[in-house]
């Protein structure tokens, strides 16, 4: 959370910091839980890929949506 507050105010050096601090952490807690993790990752990016596939798609329908409305509005 830390890391993403720092990445989103411009402070992209102390946010990797942050998290390199973390994952060394959690390395040294939990490394089985780590590998896991890690295989798992590419899993991850394909859900993410998936999401925003379908909110392109929606964002498409409604832009397709937004310009009908207007040639209607524009005729009438």
């Amino acid at each position: 959370m830390t890391s993403a507050v720092l990445l989103l105010t411009g402070r992209r050096k102390a946010a990797l910091a942050v998290v390199a601090a973390g994952a060394a952490v959690a390395l040294l807690e939990d490394p089985e839980g780590v590998r896991k993790f890690w295989s798992d990752v590419p899993d991850y990016v394909k859900a993410g890929q998936r999401l925003l596939g379908r909110l392109e798609g929606i964002i498409e329908q409604v832009a397709d949506q937004g310009q009908t409305l207007k040639d209607v509005l524009r005729r009438g």
